[in-house]
């Protein structure tokens, strides 16, 4: 189902699964035009931050997982 605003998906055994912005592309560029900030302002560290204490809480092992993987950060080639 599909309202001016959102797409609510209904597909797992008729139940609640979905839910999208509606016209999510067009907010993305409207978005990127309005707000876009240069390359060098981009901060990975606070997100980075975030995302560990994240993991940490939900008693993932973040010590392992930066000693066993390797973290890679980008910029999507669409915002370049």
């Amino acid at each position: 189902m599909t309202t001016s605003n959102y797409f609510y998906g209904v597909e797992q055994g008729y139940k609640f699964s979905e839910l999208t912005v509606a016209h999510y592309d067009e907010h993305c560029l409207e978005y990127y035009q309005k707000y876009r900030w240069p390359l060098s302002k981009l901060d990975t560290n606070t997100p980075y931050d975030l995302a560990t204490q994240w993991l940490t809480a939900s008693h993932m092992d973040v010590a392992a997982l930066n000693r066993e993987c390797d973290m890679h950060v980008s910029v999507s080639p669409l915002l370049e």
